[in-house]
């Protein structure tokens, strides 16, 4: 399993993947070098935590409109 963002509050969740499920759960944080700033509960809870650099985030996301079979879909300015 795979946790990709900063958020404590599934810590519990990420434990119940690594301990009663058996998986390996990898945090992938987008925000801090590996242990440094990684919330203790997400450190704990994960099997790895791994960085990945913002530039490198910023180009897999989609563009500000894409085209369904509905019609243009936005994300939301605040979405950078």
């Amino acid at each position: 399993a795979a946790q990709g963002s900063n958020e404590v509050g599934v810590f519990g969740a990420l434990r119940c993947v690594r301990d009663e499920i058996g998986l390996p759960v990898v945090v992938v944080n987008p925000d801090c070098i590996e242990n440094e700033e990684t919330p203790d509960e997400l450190r704990e809870s994960s099997t790895r935590v791994v960085r990945i650099r913002k530039r490198h985030l910023t180009a897999c996301q989609f563009p500000p409109v894409v085209y369904d079979a509905n019609g243009a879909v936005s994300k939301p300015p605040e979405w950078k």
